[in-house]
């Protein structure tokens, strides 16, 4: 999953942002929540004695850091702008991997 994938810290580590920022962007619907989540309920076991203690992990696609660096830097907070910005790059896409000569001719 590390191989593919940031936590929701990791991911925030890497735009500089924090989690409310995150969260925000999320309520714009400018960035997707996350693919995956993990809940681990496991055994503790301490001097104050035995409980039971709960982790709860988001997981995000590591290109997810890309577009959080492009809203961000575009200072974007409106779904529509967003949208604009992604078919940008969407149309943009085939012709960079032309140029790379990654589509068949």
């Amino acid at each position: 999953m590390e191989q593919f994938f940031y936590r929701e810290d990791q991911l925030c580590q890497h735009l500089g942002v924090d989690r409310e920022q995150l969260e925000h962007w999320q309520h714009l619907c400018i960035f997707p929540q996350a693919s995956y989540s993990l809940e681990n309920t496991i055994q503790c076991h301490s001097v104050q004695g035995i409980y039971d203690c709960q982790v709860f992990w988001l997981y995000y696609p590591i290109a997810m850091q890309d577009w959080g660096r492009q809203i961000a830097k575009a200072n974007i907070e409106s779904a529509s702008v967003a949208f604009n910005l992604f078919a940008q790059r969407a149309m943009q896409a085939p012709l960079l991997f032309a140029k790379r000569g990654a589509l068949p001719g």
